[in-house]
């Protein structure tokens, strides 16, 4: 475990999966910190490599195989962390994956760059996954954009198509999504008195059945590179 740190803003990094575990500004959990649930690992963040979503009829799994491989450690500081990731096997063999964490005043920026070792082109689809922590006493309404959504309509995956940033408002926080390419986000959750997850995604359940945009296309030689920043304003 790496723990990152800048003045009163903190996150916990695991390079099993490159997950971070926990996200606390002031002591206050911003993100549900990861745990087990009903048998299911729930919370912190983690990468979906090389696809958001499910797998179609390609050999990956849900969310792709990113958070279920060892990261390599390649740089940390006190507030950053750098982890790289070579994939030597089955369809996605030679894709080369870099992930950075970087933890400021209020905010936490992640990065994902993939290059394509290999001599065929290859799809990739990504996302992250962030669990938004929902306190106690939260209505169970997050305003997105201004647009209300309870919480426990989200069992089923609501899609969101945001511009360059996403405003929510979960009442004890407000929190700014910023993205230049991760726009089609995915709102989501498997305990609604728990956490809500707004996921930002290049294409959201893009394997699922059609065909791939030149966007989701990565080259022999090419590299393509995915940031989110998350700002937060606190209400307490």
């Amino acid at each position: 475990m790496h723990k990152i740190i800048f003045n009163k803003s903190e996150a916990v990094i695991d390079d099993e999966g490159a997950f971070i575990n926990s996200y606390k500004i002031d002591g206050y959990n911003i993100f549900f910190p990861r745990q087990q649930i009903d048998n299911s690992s729930r919370g912190g963040c983690h990468v979906c490599l090389p696809n958001f979503g499910p797998g179609g009829d390609t050999d990956q799994t849900q969310h792709g195989y990113g958070r279920k491989e060892n990261w390599q450690v390649d740089f940390v500081s006190s507030n950053k962390i750098k982890l790289s990731h070579i994939q030597k096997e089955g369809s996605y063999n030679g894709l080369i994956s870099n992930i950075r964490y970087e933890i400021n005043e209020d905010s936490l920026e992640m990065g994902l760059s993939c290059e394509n070792r290999s001599p065929k082109e290859l799809r990739i689809t990504p996302g992250f996954h962030p669990y938004f922590n929902l306190e106690s006493n939260c209505s169970g309404v997050v305003l997105v954009d201004g647009k209300e959504f309870l919480a426990t309509d989200l069992a089923g995956t609501k899609f969101y198509q945001a511009g360059r940033e996403l405003l929510a408002d979960f009442g004890d926080k407000k929190v700014r999504i910023r993205s230049e390419n991760l726009r089609h986000y995915a709102l989501w959750t498997a305990h609604a008195d728990k956490y809500v997850c707004i996921e930002p995604t290049l294409a959201g359940n893009a394997f699922s059945g059609r065909n791939p945009s030149n966007e989701e296309i990565l080259k022999p030689g090419e590299v393509k590179c995915y940031n989110v920043k998350i700002s937060v304003e606190l209400s307490k």
